[in-house]
């Protein structure tokens, strides 16, 4: 069996003069992420990996559960296609994930965040800023990893 963690970044602040990359969090962000991380941390044991979008908004979200999780932030792996990929895209990476990896963190962006999971779990998602949905996965290699194969274990979100 393998788990797998899917946080959506915490509330971004809009985009003024910079990109959409560069957006950071929002102060509403920056207070809600740390409660929903603690909230996590308290029910779970740190993950083996943490995957995160480069965007500055998800990758402060992804150091802000990893200090809550006690994950060395340095050992935050930054992955491209998180950005810019799809559900699909996110499938692939995910089934070529080394299978020594039993839990896996991955924090990403909407709608793909949301699309990932209603094809992991045949159900129905809104993925809101900081929202973090565990699933246990029904296989025993990440290569298995299939449409419905997942069972929710945990949700959570700001409110």
């Amino acid at each position: 069996m393998r788990r797998l963690t899917l946080i959506r970044h915490a509330k971004a602040s809009s985009p003024l003069g910079g990109t959409d990359f560069e957006r950071p969090l929002s102060p509403q962000g920056l207070q809600e992420a740390p409660v929903v991380a603690k909230a996590f941390a308290a029910q779970d044991d740190p993950p083996d990996r943490i995957l995160s979008s480069g965007a500055q908004r998800a990758l402060h979200t992804a150091q802000i559960f990893a200090a809550a999780l006690h994950y060395p932030p340095e050992e935050i792996d930054t992955v491209p296609d998180i950005y810019s990929g799809y559900d699909t895209t996110l499938v692939n990476l995910l089934q070529w994930q080394p299978d020594d990896i039993k839990h896996l963190l991955l924090v990403g962006h909407n709608p793909a965040i949301s699309q990932l999971a209603q094809y992991l779990c045949a159900g129905t998602f809104n993925f809101l800023p900081c929202t973090v949905l565990q699933l246990q996965l029904s296989i025993t290699q990440w290569c298995e990893l299939s449409e419905a194969c997942g069972a929710v274990l945990y949700h959570d979100y700001p409110r």
